[in-house]
């Protein structure tokens, strides 16, 4: 877990995005936060995953991702740019079927 944080956190600092394998165990082995609702609603995430740069902070933007029983925040940029590398793979796994 540590040196999941710490790649995140070495990519973050750097501009970068880490890697699908990196991704992958990030997921997996539970990066997990409690979120809670301020009185006006409003999402307040922990301190951690602002600090390690996973998540926007106070005032920024958030993208969510749901299904099912996850619930996933994410800065936009990141989650468009990781869609947008899933979509070329089904497309070029796609293509090779069809040959």
């Amino acid at each position: 877990m540590q040196e999941v944080s710490a790649a995140s956190e070495e990519a973050s600092s750097r501009g970068e995005w880490v890697d699908d394998g990196t991704l992958v165990l990030a997921m997996s082995v539970g990066l997990t936060w409690d979120v809670s609702l301020d009185t006006d609603g409003r999402l307040v995430l922990p301190e951690t995953p602002r600090k390690l740069g996973i998540v926007p902070g106070a005032g920024q933007i958030v993208a969510i991702f749901i299904f099912g029983e996850v619930v996933q925040l994410w800065r936009p940029e990141a989650l468009t740019d990781l869609l947008d590398r899933r979509s070329a793979q089904i497309a070029d796994l796609l293509d090779s079927l069809g040959e």
